[in-house]
């Protein structure tokens, strides 16, 4: 795309305690894996298993929460 892109690391503790911050609680946790037959050799896969490449985290709005 001729682009460049700005990787960011941020750890789990870090998405969780931000969502608390903004008044939300966590309900689930969800890493996506990789499916075997999408990927040619096996080296490649489990280089892949080891680092999710998406963090799914579902919850809501806490409506008992007073934002300060």
């Amino acid at each position: 795309m001729g682009g460049q892109v700005v990787k960011y690391h941020r750890t789990v503790e870090n998405y969780y305690v931000s969502l608390r911050r903004a008044g939300f609680l966590v309900e689930s946790l969800w890493e996506a894996e990789p499916q075997r037959d999408r990927f040619e050799d096996d080296g490649t896969y489990q280089r892949r298993k080891r680092i999710p490449l998406f963090l799914i985290m579902g919850g809501q709005k806490n409506p008992t929460q007073r934002r300060s």
